[in-house]
């Protein structure tokens, strides 16, 4: 973030920083087991709460980034390096903080032309500035509480005593973060936190020019006179070049055996540490993260929702990160606890707030020191773990709330005026696909439009992946990423469907999901522009909401019970098989959202076991073993019905009949087969995708005896093949969409509504700084931010 205000000189934090002392320690006493009698890991008091002496920590120096520890494997089940007490006393380290007493309270105390500026007088200066209600944030109390808003579960699970756990260091990376989101930050460790748990709080400074934070030292100094010595420790930069740097930084001037990363505009919940130091404990190799959740912009208070079904982190082929529906049966990892309480795998991490062994996070090579500013550190250290012998999870009892600022924070940021934004962060990423990717690299370079970019010395980090012993990206796709789509951009042409006249061309219009539209042909139109692929997979050439998108057929449909089939329903769980085509079974699909699919019973497959509850009202919810998703009627008559979290309200009531329908409640809807086409993420291996041409037809490979099919009123649809029918007959006409960038101008051009506008522009976001080989950079967010002031779209930042 950055503010309109003039430098300032940074002589008082300079100052601070060298008031740091060592802190006294006292012993502890034994370890106490459990509650509830499962046995702790045992780590001996003295190592858990000794810091690692100053003479072991990295030099005081901004620039030291490449001294870190030689890379070598670490075996799975290794544990922090167990020191005797003898050596402890050798080094002159003795035991544990004298623990502080929450809750701790401290006052904001900011200047008139502070709380007064311009910056804060309308709801609009303040997003444009800030992102969030700053206002607001100055006047909540640093201290103010939370509700407990963890599942039920969660409070009932009982955690190893917080004396018996390796204590953590929370390292805050901060850039122009305002006082008050960055203080409460703090103090919500600080009185959330157990204090045999919580080791300190390092707090990195990537050299803001903020004017209020001349103010911090101040602040700190009140703060830190209510704890022991040392409890809070301050770093700051001597140069702004991104999170990479200020981490690394923050976790060589750490002292304890796990850390924390946590951003800046974050605030910790009741009973966050526990799960995360607990996970780690029992495996140094887990790097876990906490269930994220979203703090409201304008009122900052905790965004209420569930933890259930679980989620999933996972990539584009543009590595921006995505979020996917968790499977309860192979991604929850502790079999012998309450699934709503167990940490849950996850392919690729958010970013911005992870715990891990502080030995094991130098030992796999911290972070690549050339990532500049922001983007592409979290897939690289996602791909780098799970390829070189860690894990990755999501731990749901552990709750952090996240201001999700909604702003431009490089145009906000005045120390990079006429900087090329754009071409460094494609330069991060690029450098992640060239180390990781193996031969799946070719997609990202083409999936961005990205060439010869000079990509600096990649020596390092190749010869790290050698002496890591790491494995394939094959292995990771196969593995760890389950169901990824990986199109074949390598000899296709991309190209428009269209009718034989290349009049009407199949449009996406800037969905993600839904119907695809009959329109007219525009060549160089970036929503029409698309591949046949190898597979025989209709695919848009774009990223929509981070995806790539697909034209499938869906086979089971929402339609008035008299022209629906029937089912025969397992009684206490089990398949629901189709009476109208035999051997068929519905079947549960892996996007939250998706469709349920007819696919051929197999009892070994658990998405086809439905559990079904009557309820007093006679009906009841249609879903899995562990009720992670509904089926659910969407609030409409017709179409595929959806699979959403269960709440077990109107639209997931049905009915089984005795007849063997499957009726809405409340309505003489019933679900039965009709195939229909559809827009959604692109899924591997699946037949819904599949289409075969034969001569001009194409014909659905999920129902051989529809063909694609033109409406004369305009939108697409699936009828019974007829190579007489000139309405089934399409031709793929060469695209002359010369660029990314230039398809979105032409889409642009032609947008019909609002509507359409908005998702042009946030296709055009999501391309990131990709138009011309990012020769644009920058320049093309402020055209979109530009073009969109009168159709409300709004910019997401971390």
């Amino acid at each position: 973030m950055r503010l309109r205000w003039k430098r300032l000189g940074w002589g008082l934090a300079l100052v601070f920083s060298g008031w740091i002392l060592l802190r006294p320690h006292t012993a502890v006493g034994p370890a106490q087991p459990p509650a509830d009698g499962r046995a702790s890991p045992q780590i001996p008091a003295l190592l858990r709460d000794a810091p690692i002496p100053l003479h072991q920590r990295a030099k005081h120096s901004d620039d030291a980034l490449q001294d870190l520890p030689t890379a070598s494997p670490a075996p799975t089940s290794a544990r922090a390096e167990l020191v005797p007490a003898a050596e402890f006393a050798k080094r002159g380290v003795v035991a544990a903080w004298k623990p502080h007493r929450p809750p701790i309270a401290l006052d904001l105390e900011l200047s008139e032309d502070i709380t007064s500026h311009a910056s804060l007088r309308n709801k609009n200066a303040m997003r444009t500035a800030y992102g969030f209600n700053l206002n607001k944030s100055n006047h909540i109390p640093l201290d103010h509480d939370w509700p407990d808003y963890r599942n039920d579960a969660c409070k009932a699970r009982k955690w190893p005593d917080p004396a018996t756990l390796p204590k953590a260091s929370v390292i805050i990376i901060f850039y122009n973060e305002p006082l008050s989101t960055l203080l409460r930050n703090v103090i919500a460790v600080l009185n959330r936190s157990p204090p045999e748990l919580l080791g300190e709080i390092v707090l990195v400074d990537d050299h803001s020019q903020m004017e209020e934070h001349k103010l911090l030292p101040m602040h700190l100094k009140r703060l830190s006179s209510k704890l022991p010595q040392g409890k809070i420790r301050f770093e700051r930069r001597n140069v702004h070049d991104g999170i990479v740097g200020a981490r690394i930084l923050g976790a060589k001037r750490s002292s304890f055996p796990i850390i924390v990363f946590l951003d800046s505009h974050v605030e910790v919940c009741v009973g966050w540490l526990e799960p995360l130091a607990s996970r780690i404990a029992e495996d140094r190799t887990r790097v876990v993260i906490p269930n994220v959740r979203g703090i409201n912009v304008d009122t900052l208070e905790l965004i209420k929702g569930g933890t259930w079904p679980p989620s999933r982190g996972s990539f584009n082929w543009k590595l921006a990160y995505t979020i996917l529906l968790g499977d309860a049966e192979l991604d929850v990892l502790e079999p012998n606890v309450n699934p709503h309480t167990s940490a849950t795998k996850t392919a690729v991490m958010p970013g911005g707030l992870f715990a891990m062994d502080r030995r094991y996070f130098f030992e796999l090579g911290a972070y690549d020191p050339e990532i500049k500013y922001y983007g592409g550190e979290h897939v690289e250290i996602s791909f780098r773990v799970w390829m070189c012998g860690g894990s990755m999870e999501i731990v749901p009892c552990s709750n952090v709330g996240h201001i999700f600022r909604e702003f431009n924070r490089f145009g906000q940021d005045k120390q990079l005026a006429g900087v090329n934004i754009g071409k460094i962060l494609n330069r991060n990423d690029a450098r992640v696909a060239e180390v990781w990717l193996d031969e799946y690299k070719e997609i990202f370079f083409r999936s961005r439009s990205l060439q010869n970019i000079d990509l600096g010395d990649l020596a390092p980090r190749k010869r790290l992946r050698e002496q890591l012993k790491c494995k394939s990206f094959r292995w990771y796709l196969e593995n760890v990423c389950r169901n990824h789509y990986v199109p074949d951009f390598g000899n296709t042409v991309t190209a428009h469907l269209s009718d034989p006249d290349g009049q009407f061309c199949v449009d996406s219009e800037g969905r993600h999901q839904g119907s695809a539209e009959l329109v007219p042909c525009e060549k160089r139109s970036l929503s029409q522009s698309l591949v046949f692929t190898k597979q025989g997979y209709l695919q848009f050439i774009a990223h929509y909401n981070h995806k790539l998108i697909c034209l499938r057929a869906d086979v089971v449909s929402q339609m008035p019970c008299a022209d629906a089939g029937t089912w025969k329903v397992a009684p206490h769980g089990g398949p629901i098989e189709s009476t109208d085509k035999q051997g068929h079974c519905l079947e549960r699909g892996v996007f939250s959202g998706d469709v349920p699919k007819l696919r051929p019973c197999n009892t070994s497959r658990h998405h086809q076991s439905w559990f079904y509850e009557l309820g007093k009202d006679g009906a009841g919810t249609l879903t899995g073993r562990y009720a992670e998703t509904c089926l659910d009627n969407m609030q409409r008559h017709n179409g595929p019905p959806g699979l959403y979290a269960c709440h077990g309200y109107g639209t997931q009531r049905w009915r089984v009949l005795e007849d063997g329908h499957i009726q809405s409640k409340g309505s003489q809807t019933c679900l039965g087969l009709r195939t229909s086409p559809s827009l959604f993420p692109c899924l591997s291996n699946d037949r819904d995708y599949v289409w075969v041409r034969e001569g001009h037809l194409l014909r659905s490979q999920a129902e051989p005896t529809v063909c694609l099919s033109r409406q004369t009123s305009g939108g697409i649809a699936l009828t019974s093949c007829d190579a007489t029918n000139f309405n089934q007959h399409w031709d793929l006409k060469l695209s002359q969409t010369q660029s990314l960038s230039h398809g979105i101008s032409e889409d642009l051009r032609r947008s019909r509504s609002p509507k359409q506008r908005r998702n042009v522009i946030r296709l055009s976001v999501e391309l990131g700084f990709t138009s011309q080989g990012a020769s644009k950079g920058i320049n093309m967010l402020h055209i979109v931010v530009h073009l969109d002031l009168h159709s409300q779209f709004v910019f997401f930042s971390n």
